[in-house]
């Protein structure tokens, strides 16, 4: 396996993540949740926005998840849904 191989395969597989990120931020958003965060990646932060309409987005170092924080950070935010 090739060193190019590799990239793409990162490179897909962030594509991957920040569409499904993305998704629970827009679902959040039509169902009135507000969301306080929404960050690629786990780990040290590389690059984190001033807050923007009440929220942060961040970029970490692994791009193995990511998480869009929503309401007051309970699981009590998605009551109803």
């Amino acid at each position: 396996m090739s060193i190019v191989s590799i990239l793409i395969a990162v490179l897909v597989f962030f594509v991957i993540v920040v569409l499904h990120e993305f998704g629970h931020f827009i679902v959040a958003k039509l169902c009135g949740v507000k969301v306080n965060q929404f960050a690629i990646g786990m780990g040290p932060v590389l690059l984190k926005t001033a807050p923007w309409r009440a929220r942060t987005i961040r970029a970490q170092i692994r791009v193995l998840s990511g998480q869009s924080r929503c309401g007051s950070g309970s699981s009590s935010c998605w009551r109803g849904l």
